[in-house]
C-alpha cells in the first residue's frame, strides 16, 4: 500500500485540488469566480490523469540514502572475500535488470526470445563493497584507485579490471587496492579519504599513489537525488551524514515523484545548475589533492575520461590546474573498446589504461 501511493502520490494530490476547486465552484454563486474554479478544476484533474496515464508501472521514484562505510578500526585480511555473481539483462520492453546469486555456477534458465544477457560476471567484494585486486598486501609500495563503475569494473570479471591490469603491470609485487564504488564518484572519494577508510585495508602504511578516475557522469550524480539513477549526493563530516547543498534542492526532493515535474521541469532545472555542478566537481577534486598531499602525503593521479570535453568549461578549468592528470585518448570511447549493450569499458580498454598509468608513474620523479 505505501509503495502503491508514492507511485500515484501527485495522482491523489491533483486530483484531491480538483476535488475541492469542485465543490468551491458547485456553492459559489459569482459566476466568474465559479468559472474560475471550474477552470482550475479541469486543470488539476487532467494532471492527475496526466500523472496517472504516463507514470512508468515499473517505476517508483524513491529520495536515495547514504551508502555508509563500516569506521571500526580493525584492520581487514586479505581472507575476508565474498563473492557476489551479477546477471545485468535487459527484456523486450527495453527494462534494464540487475540480478545477484548466491550460485556462482548455476546456469540460468533465461528465455532468450523476451530477455537478453548484457553480462553474467562474478565480483570478489571485500567489506565496504570494494573490489578485491590480486597483489601483495605485505607490500609497502600501495597504489590506491578511486572512482566509480568505471574502475570498479562493472561487468567485467575480477581479471579484466583496471587496478588488476596495472596490478599485473606490476608482476603482482605491490598492494593494490581498489576503492572505486559503481554509481558513485568524487563525493564518496571524498569520503573514503575523510573517514580513514582506506587505513583499514593498509594498516596506516605510507601510500605511493592515489589514482581517481574522472568521467563526466560525475558532475550530475553529485546533485541526484533519486535512487533510480548514479548518485553520490551524501558527504559525511565528524561522523555525520548529510545531503550536499543545491539550488533549487527542496523543490527537487518535494516534486520528486511527479512523472510531469521530472519530465518537464527537472531538465530546465539541471540545466540552469550545470555551472554550480561544474565548481562543485572542481573543488572536490582540489580537496581530494589537498588531503592526499597533506593527510596522507601522497600524490593524486587523475585519470580524465575524453566524454569530459562535453562540458568545455569544466575541462578548461581542469587545463588551467597544476592537477597530475592523465587525458586519455578520444578513441577509448568508441564501441571497441566498451562492453557489448552496455557503456562500461571492457577488458582490452582497461589494459591500454593501466598501461598509459604505468608509464605515466614510471616517468614521475
Amino acid at each position: 500500500m505505501p509503495e502503491h501511493f508514492f507511485k500515484y502520490e501527485f495522482v491523489y494530490i491533483f486530483l484531491f485540488c480538483s476535488f475541492i476547486f469542485l465543490i468551491c465552484s458547485a456553492f459559489i454563486k459569482n459566476k466568474k469566480i465559479k468559472l474560475l474554479f471550474s477552470l482550475f478544476f479541469s486543470v488539476f484533474f487532467g494532471l492527475g490523469l496526466f500523472e496517472f496515464v504516463l507514470n512508468d508501472a515499473q517505476f517508483v521514484a524513491k529520495l536515495n540514502k547514504p551508502q555508509k562505510f563500516d569506521n571500526r578500526k580493525k584492520i581487514l585480511q586479505d581472507n575476508i572475500v565474498n563473492v557476489t555473481r551479477q546477471v545485468y539483462s535487459k527484456d523486450k520492453y527495453n527494462k534494464y535488470t540487475f540480478r545477484n546469486y548466491p550460485d556462482r555456477f548455476k546456469k540460468l534458465n533465461v528465455n532468450k526470445e523476451n530477455n537478453r544477457i548484457i553480462y553474467d560476471v562474478c565480483y570478489s567484494l571485500l567489506p565496504n563493497k570494494f573490489r578485491y585486486t590480486k597483489c601483495n598486501k605485505n607490500s609497502d609500495n600501495i597504489y590506491v584507485f578511486l572512482g566509480c563503475s568505471f574502475t570498479f569494473g562493472s561487468g567485467l570479471e575480477d581479471n579484466e579490471t583496471l587496478p588488476y591490469y596495472f596490478s599485473k603491470l606490476m608482476n603482482f609485487e605491490n598492494n593494490v587496492l581498489n576503492c572505486a564504488l559503481p554509481s558513485k564518484g568524487s563525493v564518496s572519494a571524498l569520503n573514503i579519504l575523510n573517514n580513514d577508510i582506506v587505513d583499514r585495508f593498509t594498516g596506516k602504511k605510507h601510500i605511493k599513489y592515489f589514482i581517481y578516475s574522472l568521467i563526466h557522469g560525475h558532475l550530475d550524480r553529485n546533485f541526484n537525488v533519486l535512487d533510480y539513477e548514479a548518485n553520490d549526493n551524501w558527504i559525511c563530516k565528524n561522523n555525520k551524514w548529510q545531503r550536499i547543498k543545491q539550488p533549487f534542492e527542496i523543490i527537487k526532493i518535494v516534486l520528486s515523484r511527479s512523472y510531469i515535474f521530472r519530465k518537464i521541469f527537472l531538465p530546465k532545472i539541471e540545466n540552469y545548475n550545470k555551472t554550480f555542478y561544474e565548481d562543485y566537481l572542481f573543488n572536490n577534486l582540489k580537496e581530494m589533492d589537498i588531503i592526499v598531499r597533506e593527510k596522507y602525503n601522497s600524490k593524486l593521479i587523475i585519470i580524465v575520461w575524453p566524454d569530459i570535453l562535453q562540458s568545455k568549461r569544466f575541462y578548461d578549468k581542469l587545463k588551467r590546474t597544476n592537477f597530475d592528470m592523465i587525458m586519455l585518448p578520444s578513441y577509448i570511447m568508441d564501441g571497441k573498446y566498451r562492453i557489448i549493450n552496455d557503456r562500461h569499458p571492457n577488458s582490452l580498454a582497461n589494459e591500454i589504461i593501466a598501461n598509459l598509468l604505468k608509464k605515466h608513474t614510471d616517468n614521475i620523479i
